[in-house]
This record gives structure tokens, sequence and C-alpha cells, in this order.
């Protein structure tokens, strides 16, 4: 739809043009005058000027704009291609803001630091050290079984899972597979604790005796029937014996002796390679 635009009218379609009030009055006159001229439109007549009169009466909801001097000119109404816009802002205030550059060139890698790259590497080397540290020293550690001491328990090349948090708060127990670091040996000795602080352990013909009782050993791989001497343990001392009995590489030799409490480090829990060998112990 066109339109046809004027400093004394409104925006109208171009073929509804508003005519001047005086022409339209004068134009009205002259019917109303024929009206009453013609004899058979007597009734008629009355009812125009009726309505005549009540349209006059009537406020208008627009007041009429008074005509221009020299009559109003017209301007051809404009096709629908080239329509002028309705809104008051030009069309380019529309239009999108066009993006900020950026402070460097698209594609192009930001370097880094050297010395920046460094110290993060040293910080997560660190890092790393750190949890690893904690992690061994107070949680739980792998360690690799060697010789046969432990058969038929503990197999040569085995590895086991020993945590290091049971005897914070508590004392080994009797039967319980430990890990004991001894000095000057590398890596740690692996035994199961057989005599507590206070008891007498004895060894008569390979039955071991615990203030004259016979302890019931099933753990035992490799039974021997040697006979030791009876040692009373002092406060803080346990004594150690391996499943094999046959090897005497524990408590019964002066190698190891007695066992103080705090050279165990930890409890054997699992052994976790080989997969026919996993299970706790």
């Amino acid at each position: 739809m066109s339109y046809r635009y004027d400093e004394d009218y409104e925006d109208v379609p171009a073929r509804r043009v508003k005519k001047p009030a005086g022409e339209g009055a004068q134009r009205g006159g002259e019917k109303r005058a024929a009206r009453k001229a013609s004899p058979s439109s007597g009734a008629s007549s009355r009812k125009g000027d009726a309505k005549a009169a009540a349209g006059k009466a009537r406020p208008s909801s627009k007041a009429a704009k008074p005509a221009p001097e020299g009559g109003a000119k017209k301007r051809p109404a404009p096709s629908g291609a080239a329509r002028k816009p309705r809104h008051r802002y030009p069309e380019e205030d529309y239009a999108p803001r066009p993006k900020r550059p950026s402070g460097r060139k698209k594609g192009r890698k930001r370097r880094t630091n050297p010395i920046t790259a460094l110290l993060y590497w040293v910080l997560a080397l660190a890092l790393a050290f750190g949890i690893s540290y904690f992690v061994r020293e107070y949680c739980f550690e792998i360690v690799r079984v060697s010789g046969d001491n432990m058969y038929e328990t503990l197999m040569d090349g085995d590895l086991a899972l020993v945590t290091k948090f049971d005897y914070q708060s508590e004392t080994p127990q009797r039967g319980d597979v430990v890990a004991v670091e001894l000095g000057g040996n590398q890596g740690y000795v692996l035994r199961r604790v057989v005599g507590l602080p206070g008891e007498t352990v004895e060894i008569v013909g390979g039955e071991t005796l615990i203030n004259g009782s016979k302890l019931l050993e099933s753990y035992i791989g490799l039974a021997t029937y040697d006979t030791f001497d009876g040692k009373t343990l002092p406060s803080g001392k346990y004594y150690l014996l391996g499943d094999n009995r046959t090897e005497t590489n524990d408590s019964r030799s002066s190698q190891i002796g007695l066992v103080d409490q705090e050279d165990i480090v930890g409890k054997v829990r699992w052994v976790i390679w080989p997969l026919s060998h996993l299970g706790s112990l």
C-alpha cells in the first residue's frame, strides 16, 4: 500500500485523499439546496437536515487543520518500493555496531614467557613429590616380596599392599603380618607377629609355646622340629616368625632378634599381584 505525504495532512492511503474543509462544506450545501428544490424529497431532506444539525452539534474528535494560504499543494504518491520509513530515526541508526578490533592478529599464537613456564613445571613437580611422599609415609605403600621366608602366605616376587595408618592409634596383634624396617637393610622385612610384650615365647620340637601354652598356627607353610630357648619379651618388643619355619631369618636369629614397635611401619593387608595370588591376608 502506498502513501502520500503533505505537511498539512496525516499519513493516509494514496487512494483516499482528505479533502479541504471548505470544499466539503460547499458540496454539502449544494446537495441540500437540490433536495429542497425537489418536491419528492421532502421527508428525506428533513432527515438529512436533522443529521447535519446533529453532526454540527457533536464535537469533533480531531480538530480540523486550517487550510494553508493559496490552497493545499498535493504531492505525487510514492511507489511501494520507495516507501518512506515511519520511525523517527534514520535507518542508519539501526545498523549493527562494528566489532571492536582485538589487540592481536587473528591466528597468531601468544608467546609464553620461558621463566613462567619453568616456574609452573617446578611447582607441578614439587606438588606431585609432596603428595607421593605423604601417601607413602602415612597412607599405604606397595612392596615386593623377596625370598621364601613367608611361604606359602607370600611368595617370592608377589606385590603386597602395606597400610601405614593401622598402628598409629593401636598396637600390633598376634597373627598380623607386618612390615619391619631394620637399620642397614634395604627395603622391608615381612614377618608374622607371634609373641607380644610381657609374654614368654618358647619353641619346643617345632611347636610354639606362649607362657607354656601351645599356639595353634594354621598358617605355617613348612614346619621344623627345632627347639629354641624361651624368651620373655620386654615392654615394646615383639617376637616375629616367618611362616616357613625352615628359614630362621626372624626373631630366632641374632640378625633380627626382638623387634621394637617403632620399627614396625605397617600392616600387610593384600596381595595385589599376580592375579593368581590376589586376596587379603
